[in-house]
C-alpha cells in the first residue's frame, strides 16, 4: 500500500516547535498474507523528510557540510 500524510506544522512534534510549514509524508505498507489472513504489516514512513520540509533537517542546518 502506498499513501501520504499531509498537513501543516501548527504543534510541536517531535520535539520540534512548529513552523507553520505544509509538509506530505510518503508512506509503505508490506503485508504477509498466509492462508487467506493477514499475519505481518511492515510501515515504513519518510520522517527524515518531514524534518528537511519543516526546516529542522541536518541538510538545514548551517553546520551541515
Amino acid at each position: 500500500m502506498r499513501a501520504a500524510i499531509t498537513g501543516t506544522h501548527i504543534g510541536e512534534w517531535f520535539g520540534v516547535s512548529p513552523t507553520g510549514r505544509t509538509f506530505s509524508v510518503a508512506l509503505h505498507e508490506f503485508h504477509r498474507i498466509e492462508g487467506g489472513r493477514l499475519t505481518h504489516t511492515w510501515r515504513l514512513e519518510d520522517w527524515f523528510g518531514w524534518l528537511n520540509q519543516v526546516g529542522a533537517g541536518p541538510a538545514n542546518k548551517e553546520t551541515a557540510s
